[in-house]
């Protein structure tokens, strides 16, 4: 196994909600833009902030589905 050394900005994103509950993907995008616009490395979503125990799995699958890869 080969290592590598990581470098740069990790940064936990919150997922943003509507009031209705639902995932906010306009908010999400707008999050996940402004760190690729400024230089962050990598993003981890869903598993740092405690939110993902409230989504439901088709949620979580399509919030993972729209972050960029």
């Amino acid at each position: 196994m080969s290592k590598k050394l990581l470098t740069g900005s990790f940064v936990a994103l919150i997922t943003p909600f509507n009031k209705d509950g639902s995932v906010d993907f306009v908010a999400f995008r707008s999050l996940l833009k402004f760190q690729e616009d400024n230089g962050t490395s990598a993003v981890l979503i869903m598993g740092s902030t405690g939110e993902t125990s409230m989504l439901a799995p088709e949620r979580r699958r399509k919030s993972s589905l729209s972050a960029p890869r």
